[in-house]
């Protein structure tokens, strides 16, 4: 898609399957290239992984050292699809535009480890889509 110009896997990915990337450890980083160093508001869908045998999945994320907030997805009632927004602070992005966008996974586990498929990377989110929105300047 075009947004994967501003958008760059960094660590913690695995490679793009269908419609989204899983994270594959306890921390992934995305580095995100907004259009201009102003404030931002980001949509993250994803699926986060939980299951009858691993029924808590939590993600803390932090954009540029700021920490943007922390949930926690339970088995049955998130397993689907989520989208969260977040916003960016305008002195949080340099003027280059790039943010640094950190998500920590302490719930991360193989799906081999739980007795799901052979499958040993360690999941916690399937990223589906990440949306950068800039907010036009006021006249």
């Amino acid at each position: 898609p075009a947004a994967d110009a501003f958008v760059r896997p960094l660590r913690g990915f695995s490679l793009r399957e269908g419609a989204g990337r899983w994270t594959d450890g306890a921390t992934a980083l995305l580095a995100v290239r907004v259009p201009e160093a102003a404030a931002v508001a980001l949509r993250l869908r994803f699926q986060p992984f939980v299951a009858p045998a691993h029924a808590v999945q939590r993600v803390a994320i932090d954009a540029n050292g700021l920490a943007l907030g922390n949930w926690e997805f339970r088995y049955p009632a998130d397993a689907h699809v989520i989208e969260i927004p977040l916003h960016v602070p305008a002195d949080r992005i340099p003027d280059d535009g790039q943010l640094w966008l950190r998500l920590l996974l302490p719930d991360a586990v193989a799906p081999a480890a739980i007795g799901g498929t052979a499958d040993p990377r360690l999941l916690g989110l399937n990223l589906i889509d990440l949306q950068v929105e800039v907010p036009e300047a006021a006249s």
